[in-house]
């Protein structure tokens, strides 16, 4: 009888033995939503993760941090055995893998990550329609920001009313 326990463990029975007997299973490592995790290191293994995902929309996408010839395949599984495939992106060369999914329910979905040739480093995010990137947040700060000095700038420099400034020129 093999079942999964809170523990992401799962204890195995074996007939003729009295005692559990825990395995860990090869479910990989949380990633959080919305939150880019980056320098993640791939080579002829494969890189297996999981995240609980809401209800709607879900992106996965892997952009190349330091690659050499590397050749990646993503794959979206719904359980932790990776068997119930949802999805998969296998673009050729170090082009990045981007993965659109409609979840109906929160789930846990597990992502996995294969290199088929070559090694080195990724980032990988998943995220949904609330997310946000960084960049858009800056630009919208400092956009304004710089609209308003160069505007005191301007100001500072103006004349006062009624008071005149005279420039001499050579002829």
């Amino acid at each position: 009888c093999v079942y999964y326990s809170y523990l992401n463990s799962s204890n195995i029975m074996y007939p003729g033995i009295n005692q559990a007997t825990n395995l860990k299973l090869s479910q990989g490592s949380e990633l959080p939503l919305n939150q880019e995790r980056h320098t993640e290191y791939i080579n002829t293994e494969e890189n297996n993760y999981y995240i609980t995902v809401p209800e709607g929309n879900i992106y996965i996408k892997v952009t190349w941090g330091t690659a050499q010839n590397m050749d990646l395949r993503l794959s979206v599984y719904s359980d932790q055995s990776y068997s119930d495939l949802l999805a998969s992106s296998d673009n050729p060369g170090e082009e990045d893998e981007f993965i659109e999914l409609y979840i109906e329910e929160e789930m846990t979905i597990y992502i996995q990550l294969l290199a088929n040739s070559g090694s080195g480093y990724f980032n990988i995010l998943v995220y949904d329609d609330t997310y946000i990137d960084p960049l858009i947040i800056i630009i919208i700060i400092v956009v304004p920001i710089i609209g308003i000095v160069t505007g005191i700038i301007v100001f500072r420099k103006r004349p006062e009313k009624g008071e005149f400034r005279y420039y001499r020129s050579k002829i």
